[in-house]
């Protein structure tokens, strides 16, 4: 097996979320943060034949990275990966660290209030505004009229603030996540919000389950 540029950006992406990861035998890969709150499910042109589970993604990324275009063999215990005249045999961790729960568990919008439309530019446009303000959180807020993303700080009211309209929408409501759960690879999102607290970002590479505050008005 050989992975491609794609699914090494996924992967790069997915250790942002978690530095390990558990690997299921097919072409679904998810990463998970350690209290659950985000879940990334991506399908990939691999076909993984067996479970194994990796301690440091970013580590067995770069060790991909060494070899050109290496070849992927699985073992029990390891995966060899083959360069053209170089390899290295890498080592699976103990996939009972894990919480299976998450890894199997379907995510799904019941109850949905909204569905909305997240262009590329604009994720990025607002990750970067919060960088720069020192905002910790970043809100979805509908006040009757539009839907706009808000970089800004909920504890601190008189915080700097940065805005950007998403689109007009009779909604009133207000999503509240922090800085580091916007952590979605660059990419054309549509979000779906529900009356709990799931929240679903979907992509054309990656959706994303994330847990927020919602309130409705």
């Amino acid at each position: 097996m050989k992975l491609t540029e794609q699914t090494l950006a996924i992967l790069k992406n997915f250790s942002t979320i978690n530095s390990s990861i558990k690997f299921q035998a097919g072409n679904e890969i998810r990463s998970v943060t350690q209290g659950g709150e985000m879940v990334a499910v991506a399908k990939v042109a691999e076909n993984f034949p067996q479970d194994f589970a990796i301690y440091d993604l970013s580590r067995f990324i770069a060790c991909a990275n060494l070899l050109e275009d290496p070849t992927l063999d699985f073992h029990e215990n390891f995966v060899m990966m083959q360069g053209e005249n170089n390899s290295i045999q890498y080592g699976y961790t103990d996939p009972s660290l894990f919480d299976g729960a998450n890894y199997t568990k379907a995510y799904a919008i019941e109850n949905q209030v909204v569905e909305l439309e997240i262009s590329q530019l604009k994720l990025q446009k607002i990750r970067q505004a919060a960088a720069v303000i020192g905002s910790p959180n970043i809100s979805v807020v509908g006040d009757g009229k539009t839907i706009s993303l808000i970089a800004h700080d909920l504890r601190n009211k008189s915080a700097d603030r940065y805005k950007v309209a998403l689109g007009n929408s009779d909604k009133r409501l207000t999503v509240n996540y922090r800085l580091e759960d916007f952590k979605m690879i660059s990419d054309d999102y549509d979000l779906q919000i529900s009356d709990g607290i799931i929240t679903k970002f979907i992509g054309n590479l990656v959706t994303y389950n994330i847990a927020a505050e919602i309130i409705i008005d």
